[in-house]
């Protein structure tokens, strides 16, 4: 089981990642997409936070090492069109 950490220091920087159980596809399809951003969105609304635009912008990713060993280029993930979503998910 999991121990989740809840740090509230005000103007924190945090990472986290999502793993689907058994990481079966089930967000990659563009409803479910529409549906998880429409939620981040809610959220975002009701506990203000910032959102880190690209994966090179966390130091401490893999990313920058993919990037070394020529898996990725470096502005892979840029320059993805924010589009905003009505939030019409649940009931």
């Amino acid at each position: 089981m999991s121990e989740y950490r809840r740090n509230k220091q005000e103007g924190g920087v945090f990472f986290f990642t999502v793993v689907t159980f058994h990481r079966k596809p089930i967000l990659t399809g563009e409803r479910e997409r529409c549906l998880l951003r429409a939620a981040w969105k809610d959220v975002e609304k009701r506990f203000p936070f910032k959102t880190v635009q690209s994966v090179r912008d966390w130091p401490w990713s893999s990313f920058h090492r993919y990037v070394r060993e020529g898996l990725y280029e470096a502005d892979w993930g840029t320059g993805v069109e924010e589009t905003l979503f009505v939030s019409d998910y649940g009931e």
